[in-house]
């Protein structure tokens, strides 16, 4: 029996367990000391071995170039463990250079190749990032931030011996800018001082002098400065104007001649546009208007000559070389079909390396030589799941909702050998700001291929990648409208043979996790259950004990709770105040230590199911974690919760009332 279960682990769990059926006490397996389970049955020991083969897969993100040869610094990510290794050839050996230490938020390489820079949390939970310097020959470590406030966006200067950088460490919310030189703690100095919880610096001029800082307010709304590094004097160079509100991107790039800057801006578009921007007399050169699709990355060359850059298709990335100085594109070979990311020039302004990740494998490394237009591999990752060879592309659906608009989304299918019509798995992306992509999920994949279910990705209303005016079709009291998207696709899974509409699960994490609520209070006698991580049931008590430095950017988003004519209606459409209306099961995760969505929206949810005393509630804390669970034996146990979850109420043989 082990070995069957080595070999199908979750299929065998499906056949061989009836529904609430568990396991006798030796077993089972016990949850670790850093969760808190309550209502969840005993999870079976055979689950383990699901895990197994998860611990084989890894994904590849490119660090950076070698400053002296064409060799990689590539940051592979498994599933316990990151390590940095050195690539000198396209599928050429991995040399070991460093590990990344726990709690790591991102890992950069210097642009000297003597050392690695690392952002970390603290074990608060409350995201407190750390910036630390480790000698690449010694490993030795080093703290270059106060180990108390919040630190990001490190950006090197082009000469690479600075390293500007956001921290709140003055008031503990909004971020200013500093400078050091990493090689020198004591060096490190305000230059400028801001009012705003999200600036960043987006480039440094190429005489080192300036930089471009970007004044982040919402996915609708941003605005671009210059500063002058030695006076710090600061100047707005993307006022707003003829009362348009305007996202500029999150890329920007000193021309060569530093008399104006390359981005991202949706100005005067539905669709971001790759700009320049004359900085004397404020006027904009677009050059992408034949795309009508985001831009949504852009890489200027070294000689800051030539640009490349990703336009967002429909999900899909396609990659873009232009010159500067003619604004004409040149033609590129075809990329693998997937998202593209980590645009990466080498010194030689001649290779671009990048990441492509799909929705049938991990991530890898690639380059272009621009000069010969040709497109080189340079690692395997592994999807570390059985039988990864019969995962397929997803399809891309659509559906119109109560209104007419239309609704887009990915379906990923079981393969063939799953006959029948299959159960449906509904996973709401968090954000809001955000657009499920085709990608790779070795957990989702274990569902799929072994379990055979189907899983869709909604991009309802307020994604991003679908334009400015979609974009804001959630905000403050059209919030309501997101949740009667996923109603219509309810109504059109029923329109699919292949698909089983009396066996739906709604699941959903962050903002996600708020919908999939919001989803189960509303259409709760439609689906078999929920799954709701890290997720708000109340709008108006989580913008209100949320931790202060994103406090003012969620009502922007949201809108504003002590607004009493919008308080009304966020209590009134809040799935906390509707939990009678509640038909099928829960599954409730969240970290005990989330500054962004605090964990008492989980407990107060809870609390108020069961004092009315149905449906059933399992309810998971982790006393350690935060927004994004890191380790990975609480990834492990909540994808076992989740198992049995979907085992007991998705598979199931009785009908659900609709």
């Amino acid at each position: 029996m082990r070995s069957v279960c080595r070999l199908t682990p979750l299929l065998f769990l499906l056949f061989n367990l009836t529904a609430g059926s568990v396991l006798a006490q030796s077993d089972s397996l016990a949850p670790p000391d850093n969760l808190i389970v309550e209502g969840i049955p005993k999870i079976p020991a055979s689950l383990a071995d699901t895990t197994k083969i998860f611990r084989t897969s890894s994904s590849d993100a490119i660090l950076g170039w070698s400053p002296s040869k064409e060799e990689m610094i590539v940051l592979r990510q498994t599933y316990t463990a990151w390590p940095i290794m050195s690539v000198g050839s396209p599928g050429g050996m991995m040399n070991f250079v460093s590990y990344v230490p726990g709690r790591t938020r991102r890992a950069y390489y210097a642009p000297n190749g003597k050392y690695l820079l690392f952002s970390v949390d603290d074990e608060s939970g409350a995201e407190r990032t750390q910036l630390y310097r480790q000698d690449i020959g010694s490993r030795e470590k080093t703290l270059l931030t106060d180990g108390k406030s919040k630190n990001l966006y490190p950006i090197w200067s082009n000469s690479g011996e600075l390293l500007a950088y956001s921290s709140n460490r003055r008031n503990g919310k909004d971020l200013d800018v500093y400078v050091i030189n990493p090689n020198d703690p004591k060096s490190d100095h305000m230059v400028a001082q801001l009012s705003g919880e999200d600036w960043a610096v987006f480039d440094w001029s190429p005489d080192d002098r300036q930089l471009i800082l970007s004044d982040f307010r919402s996915g609708n709304e941003s605005y671009l400065w210059t500063l002058d590094v030695q006076t710090g004097a600061k100047k707005l160079i993307t006022p707003s104007g003829d009362g348009e509100t305007v996202f500029n991107g999150s890329y920007a790039q000193f021309s060569k001649d530093r008399k104006g800057i390359y981005h991202i801006t949706d100005r005067g578009s539905e669709f971001q546009r790759l700009a320049y921007l004359d900085l004397e007399s404020g006027r904009y050169k677009f050059l992408t208007n034949n795309v009508q699709w985001d831009v949504e990355a852009f890489a200027l060359s070294p000689d800051r000559n030539r640009v490349v850059f990703t336009t967002n298709e429909d999900g899909v990335s396609r990659l873009n070389l232009m010159d500067t100085s003619t604004g004409k594109e040149e033609p590129l070979p075809e990329t693998p079909i997937g998202v593209i990311s980590k645009l990466t020039w080498h010194k030689n302004g001649n290779l671009i390396g990048f990441v492509c990740a799909s929705a049938t494998a991990p991530g890898d490394v690639y380059s272009m030589d621009l000069n010969q237009k040709k497109l080189v591999r340079w690692t395997r990752s592994v999807a570390g799941v059985n039988n990864a060879q019969e995962l397929k592309e997803p399809e891309l659906i659509r559906w119109k909702s109560f209104d007419g608009k239309l609704i887009s989304g990915f379906l990923y299918s079981p393969p063939p050998r799953h006959a029948g019509r299959h159960p449906v798995l509904i996973d709401i992306h968090g954000g809001p700001r955000s657009q499920f992509r085709p990608s790779f999920d070795e957990q989702d994949a274990s569902l799929i291929l072994d379990l055979g279910i189907s899983i869709i990705y909604p991009n309802i209303r307020g994604s991003s990648g679908y334009g400015k005016t979609f974009h804001m079709l959630d905000n403050g009291a059209l919030r309501e409208y997101c949740t009667k998207d996923i109603g219509a696709l309810l109504d059109w899974i029923k329109t699919r043979p292949d698909l089983d509409a009396d066996r739906v699960v709604v699941r959903g994490t962050s903002y996600g996790g708020y919908v999939a609520l919001s989803t189960a209070t509303t259409y709760g006698r439609r689906i078999r259950g929920t799954i709701s991580i890290s997720g708000a049931s109340d709008l108006r008590t989580m913008l209100d004990s949320t931790d202060k430095w994103i406090q003012d950017r969620w009502r922007r988003e949201y809108g504003d709770e002590r607004d009493p004519k919008l308080s009304r209606f966020m209590e009134a459409t809040a799935p906390l105040k509707h939990v009678d209306r509640l038909a099928s099961p829960l599954l409730i995760i969240h970290g005990e230590k989330d500054s962004r969505i605090p964990a008492s929206e989980s407990k107060q949810f809870v609390s108020a199911v069961r004092k009315q005393g149905a449906p059933p509630v399992w309810f998971l804390i982790a006393k350690d974690e935060g927004h994004v669970f890191t380790s990975s034996k609480t990834r492990d146990f909540l994808f076992f919760s989740q198992i049995l979850f979907l085992r007991n109420f998705l598979f199931e043989t009785n009908s659900v009332d609709r």
